[in-house]
């Protein structure tokens, strides 16, 4: 999965955002990533892979995900 983020469109990323059930999913997606230490270290060692998961981070921040802010200061 965590090749998939090289292919994230930012666009649709943001107007996904608004939607609160789209923006569950994206929140289950980061935090799936997150608990598997395989993908979490696979990220973190690729910038193109912690760029595309940090760009979904902030998009679930700015709609209020407190998840996403916890995971944010703890992976990058």
């Amino acid at each position: 999965m965590p090749e998939c983020l090289r292919y994230i469109n930012k666009d649709l990323l943001r107007e996904s955002a608004a939607d609160k059930h789209v923006m569950r999913s994206w929140q289950d997606a980061v935090e799936d990533l997150y608990d598997n230490a395989k993908t979490r270290y696979t990220i973190k060692r690729d910038d193109d892979l912690r760029a595309a998961y940090g760009e979904i981070l902030k998009g679930l921040i700015s709609n209020g995900s407190a998840i996403a802010y916890i995971i944010r200061d703890y992976y990058i």
